[in-house]
């Protein structure tokens, strides 16, 4: 997914976390897009940070963990590292806040009650997709098929990803997960980015 970047200058999203705005624009792009790697020039240009600000919240990346580097030649390449501990649940706040997140609820919001719950499972959500994998997003209530295509054609145009929504009415949600569904159950037992809804609104179907 190709992200869009945000001016140094912004204080939205999460940017607005950090008490460095270069921080926050870091994470931004290495969450985004976890598997690309970058060079120091190419993240000053879609910062728009000043070099010896992006030098130093760069190396207390690398303290953290959280991006690794390696040397090639004159260049030296920086990418995240999804293996760290906080990995998903940062890209899940950077998601929720930027790109491809704020398009889908945006546009489920349009929905209205037709949607009692949604969130984005698999590779997307565990973060380890690749550019141009599918994203799989799960949905709970009675909008038909149509209804939530027509609404996600702007989101997957933007975002260039193909996106899979498994639509389930409610009652068929409940008993499903009941009888222990496979298919139900091995989408709730991974990780999950929330559109619509919460935890606790996932709680009260069951």
């Amino acid at each position: 997914m190709r992200s869009q970047m945000m001016t140094y200058s912004s204080q939205t999203g999460i940017t607005a976390l950090f008490a460095s705005a270069t921080l926050g624009e870091l994470l931004r792009v290495f969450m985004l897009e976890p598997e690309r790697e970058y060079y120091q020039r190419e993240l000053q240009r879609l910062t728009g940070a000043h070099l010896r600000q992006l030098q130093r919240d760069l190396e207390r990346l690398q303290r953290s963990g959280l991006v690794a580097r390696r040397a090639h030649g004159n260049r030296t390449y920086y990418r995240a590292v999804p293996a760290h501990p906080a990995f998903v649940d940062l890209r899940a706040a950077v998601v929720k806040t930027e790109g491809l997140g704020d398009e889908l609820r945006g546009a489920l919001a349009g929905l209205g009650d037709a949607v009692t719950l949604a969130f984005i499972y698999g590779s997307f959500a565990r973060g380890d997709d690749v550019v141009g994998s599918d994203v799989d997003v799960l949905i709970v209530g009675s909008a038909s098929r149509r209804e939530v295509a027509t609404a996600l054609v702007a989101a997957a145009a933007s975002s260039r990803r193909e996106l899979n929504p498994f639509i389930v009415a409610p009652a068929d949600f409940t008993a499903r997960r009941r009888d222990g569904d496979h298919f139900i159950a091995s989408v709730l037992s991974g990780s999950r980015m929330w559109l619509v809804g919460d935890e606790a609104s996932l709680a009260a179907l069951a």
